[in-house]
């Protein structure tokens, strides 16, 4: 069955700039995740997986420090820059440089505070109110993505797709950051943003310490 859209456009999806403020960690809380990590100097069009690999959606690949966004253009039924089969990742163009592979294991049972969470706007498009009877005004589901990974500690989708949950390192206090996006489910990308996290009580830059 078709449906008629009147007036649809498209809309790019957006996020905001965010500030995260959380509790230093006093025991470790490790990811649960396979993690593969290579450097090829000449490009390579497969890397084999290590460990066994439980769900191609929850595979993140970063090339040089920065995230390959696999968007697909038709709903998922081919994707643009690699694909994941039970055993390898397959890149339609080869990649050289530092190449990591991220193989979250799903479910993470693992709850937080709030303030340890990025929450988006997980459905982004039309604003406005149908005025007209018969119209219909839809939105574009949007997921988190992460871009750049934090320096101490880690950022990872939640099981439900719809925010970001940051854990630093044990024991780490200070500052650190990552930045992210949304997508749709049409591939649109939002501009990416800069999480800034503080983690603990950090003495201010020059600080000594204690008061005079």
């Amino acid at each position: 069955m078709d449906i008629e859209l009147k007036n649809a456009r498209f809309v790019q999806p957006s996020v905001e700039e965010t500030t995260l403020t959380v509790k230093k960690m006093v025991s470790s809380i490790p990811r649960e995740a396979h993690v593969i990590e290579e450097e090829h100097l000449s490009p390579v069009d497969h890397i084999l997986f290590t460990s066994p690999m439980t769900d191609k959606t929850w595979v993140e690949i970063y090339i040089n420090g920065f995230r390959l966004i696999n968007a697909s253009l038709d709903f998922g039924r081919t994707f643009e820059d690699f694909d994941v089969l039970s055993d390898r990742v397959v890149f339609k163009t080869p990649q050289s440089g530092k190449i990591k592979i991220i193989l979250d294991t799903k479910p993470n049972m693992l709850i937080m505070p709030p303030e340890n969470y990025v929450q988006v706007s997980n459905r982004q498009g039309a604003k406005s109110k149908a005025v007209r009877p018969g119209d219909l005004y839809v939105a574009y589901f949007c997921e988190p993505l992460i871009l750049t990974e934090p320096l101490n500690g880690y950022v990872r989708l939640t099981d439900d797709r719809q925010s970001l949950l940051y854990i630093p390192n044990q024991g780490f206090e200070g500052y650190d950051a990552f930045s992210f996006s949304v997508f749709t489910e049409r591939g649109q990308l939002a501009t990416p943003k800069c999480v800034n996290v503080k983690v603990g009580s950090p003495k201010a830059p020059g600080s000594t310490g204690t008061p005079a």
